[in-house]
């Protein structure tokens, strides 16, 4: 009787360890197929026409093309996946094994991204490829590599400019007052509080209908994405004042990189690379598209800059106080 109930323990236990095993390996092998293919989850928070989601299927196609279609690479974009902040997240533990995101989003898992979100920072598109390029572009690729989160490649994402429903924006002292939904950055945020503006957060799937019942005023982001979200139609003033270069990344779960094989990780980042490329010139094309679109709709565009005025520099003044010259330095003195 004793034996009998020694065995039906161990029995137990041993179904226990085994279901627990299988758990355990359940995140890994969902990758590959039962013909042996390697299938990976990018996160693409923008809509299918976006120039960092033609980028994302570019590659994905480069990567099947390279690996023979046995590493098959799924997009899922319009934010089928989460937010930005939720999908770094899922991609430090391995649940996503890639995305597109804002160096932005990276903040508050390296304080290095923070310096490239500061207004003027770069003085324009040259200069950000070449600090990008450099040593404060490889710093931040090591600190991230440090939180499980590996840099394939570096995306294009313009200048921010901002938009809003009442008025034209001609000078900083227009900005006082208005709700604006600024990009979550902390630098953004303190920039348009010293400004005078209040500040509303608002999803992205809510900002149609919250600038036309006039819950917020304005938001910032660039002119693509003004346009592909038709928020024109509501809020017709633009300001075109490139305060902001803040580059996008392809991103890899450092789990899922690890987990690859040598001759894999080398076909994901190689294909990584080739697609900036054709991500770069799909935005340069757009954005010129854009403009000319919403000239012909008769959207009041106002192109300034702001980073000779008085008023911009006395709200600038606290927020490039706060980080270290010799860190400042390494950027706006780069030639």
């Amino acid at each position: 009787m004793q034996k009998s109930k020694l065995f039906n323990k161990l029995l137990l236990l041993l179904l226990v360890l085994l279901f627990i095993s299988g758990c355990g390996n359940k995140a890994e092998d969902y990758r590959i197929t039962n013909q042996n293919k390697i299938i990976l989850r990018l996160a693409e928070t923008r809509s299918p026409n976006y120039p960092s989601s033609q980028g994302a299927k570019e590659f994905a196609k480069l990567v099947e093309q390279k690996s023979a279609g046995r590493i098959k690479v799924m997009v899922y974009d319009s934010g089928r996946l989460g937010d930005e902040i939720s999908v770094i997240e899922q991609v430090q533990f391995g649940g996503i094994d890639l995305a597109r995101v804002s160096v932005a989003s990276l903040v508050r898992y390296s304080p290095k991204a923070k310096i490239m979100t500061l207004p003027y920072v770069f003085k324009n598109s040259v200069h950000m490829w070449q600090v990008l390029s450099g040593p404060v572009g490889n710093d931040l690729i090591e600190s991230l590599l440090k939180e499980k989160i590996t840099c394939l490649t570096w995306y294009e994402a313009g200048t921010q400019g901002f938009y809003n429903s009442k008025r034209p924006i001609n000078s900083i002292d227009d900005i006082k007052g208005l709700k604006i939904n600024a990009q979550q950055s902390q630098v953004s945020i303190d920039w348009y509080l010293y400004l005078g503006a209040s500040l509303v957060s608002t999803k992205a799937s809510d900002l149609y209908s919250a600038l036309q019942v006039r819950s917020i005023d304005g938001v910032e982001d660039n002119i693509i994405a003004y346009y592909l979200s038709r928020h024109y139609e509501v809020a017709p003033f633009f300001t075109y004042d490139e305060h902001a270069r803040i580059p996008d990344m392809i991103i890899a779960s450092r789990g899922t990189m690890l987990h690859l094989s040598q001759n894999d990780r080398a076909i994901i980042e190689q294909a990584a690379k080739e697609s900036a490329i054709k991500q770069k010139q799909a935005w340069y094309e757009m954005e010129k598209e854009v403009l000319k679109h919403l000239h012909d709709l008769g959207v009041n565009i106002v192109y300034t800059n702001y980073q000779s005025s008085e008023s911009f520099l006395s709200a600038v003044e606290p927020i490039y106080n706060s980080f270290k010259k010799e860190d400042l330095a390494t950027i706006v003195n780069l030639n």
